[in-house]
């Protein structure tokens, strides 16, 4: 199963590491996270912000962006006017990501990926279903 984590939960996931349910779930090998450069790009620009490093240091995430060159699975993400757009412009990476990848999931706590005419056209468009972490974790336990 394909998953895309929106950029905040990977930077919790890389503050946490072995105690992140996400991050656990995902090494033992419940789910492969799907991944662009550009989420990875962003995500160590956030990462070097001074209030991201108050939470996680240089070193948790540069062991997690290795990991996740190693371990994820990379796709370009697809270019096309016609996908679904979220209402902030910043998450249609996270879009175009599942799309390009034929993801089953988005996992993430942001609402504006949340917001129902998008998750509703993602999941009757392209199969992809947006939901909260605890839920997915729920959804792979069971």
């Amino acid at each position: 199963m394909l998953v895309v984590i929106d950029t905040n939960k990977l930077l919790r996931m890389a503050a946490a590491y072995k105690t992140s349910p996400l991050f656990v779930a995902w090494r033992e090998g419940h789910f492969h996270l799907a991944l662009s450069q550009e989420i990875l790009k962003e995500m160590v620009d956030v990462a070097t912000r001074p209030h991201t490093r108050r939470f996680v240091s240089p070193v948790r995430v540069q062991n997690f962006v290795s990991l996740a060159l190693s371990w994820a699975k990379f796709f370009e993400p697809v270019a096309d006017p016609t996908m679904p757009h979220c209402r902030d412009p910043k998450d249609d990476i996270i879009i175009a990501t599942a799309i390009a990848a034929h993801a089953q999931f988005i996992v993430t706590c942001d609402g504006d990926l949340h917001d129902q005419p998008l998750a509703d056209r993602l999941r009757d468009e392209y199969g992809v279903r947006v939901v909260w972490p605890v839920e997915f974790l729920e959804t792979i336990r069971n």
